[in-house]
């Protein structure tokens, strides 16, 4: 972290916009482009500057798996990203260009702040319909992962079904004695509820 990541991506960056070429015995700074493009002061702004330069297949390929809360197999998020024969190869030009890492066969970011940076690039209803998405997935090929369907169904503000499987992931937790994490979640279903103006949900979860 701090200055050697900093430095590690400007370097990176350099090369990705032909500033720095590598002739495979030394790199040669090209003075012209040096002068011309102001430098990113902060690690945030190089992955903004870094992303703001990818076309829109790449970025949607790091929108979605922004919404991740953990690293997914290469595998399974092609297969949530939809049949494409071009995502396969945009995603190892994403790792290739050190913007996305995979380890042991899960995709993810190498930075926790290229998430963050992505998600907050998203308007509000496009964060919920990826949410609504993953939780989709999650439904169809993890049916017993109401933990995890919860969370994504409560960034969707899908009431109905947050209700249904927020019940499930609160006896979950409850069993394995995560009282606290517990208390969180029903006080983020309850909050769910009582902000979409739900009185029908509210007393059936107090219930």
């Amino acid at each position: 972290g701090g200055v050697p990541l900093y430095l590690s991506k400007l370097f990176q960056h350099y090369i990705s916009l032909d500033i720095l070429q590598g002739d495979g015995n030394a790199w040669i700074l090209d003075h012209n482009l040096f002068d011309i493009y102001k430098a990113p002061d902060t690690l945030g702004e190089i992955i903004i500057d870094s992303y703001n330069s990818l076309d829109q297949q790449r970025k949607d390929i790091l929108q979605n798996l922004s919404i991740f809360r953990e690293p997914v197999q290469v595998d399974e998020f092609l297969s949530f990203l939809g049949p494409n024969d071009n995502f396969p190869h945009a995603i190892k030009d994403l790792i290739n260009d050190n913007i996305l890492c995979v380890d042991k066969g899960f995709l993810d970011f190498p930075n926790p702040m290229y998430r963050q940076i992505i998600i907050k690039k998203l308007s509000s209803t496009k964060r919920s319909k990826l949410n609504s998405k993953i939780a989709d997935f999650f439904i169809q090929y993890y049916p017993d992962n109401a933990i995890e369907i919860t969370h994504y169904l409560l960034e969707a503000k899908n009431i109905e079904e947050c209700m249904k499987y927020g019940i499930k992931a609160l006896s979950i937790l409850c069993d394995k004695r995560q009282y606290h994490s517990a208390f969180e979640l029903s006080f983020s279903l309850y909050d769910l509820a009582r902000s979409l103006g739900s009185r029908s949900q509210q007393i059936q979860f107090v219930k």
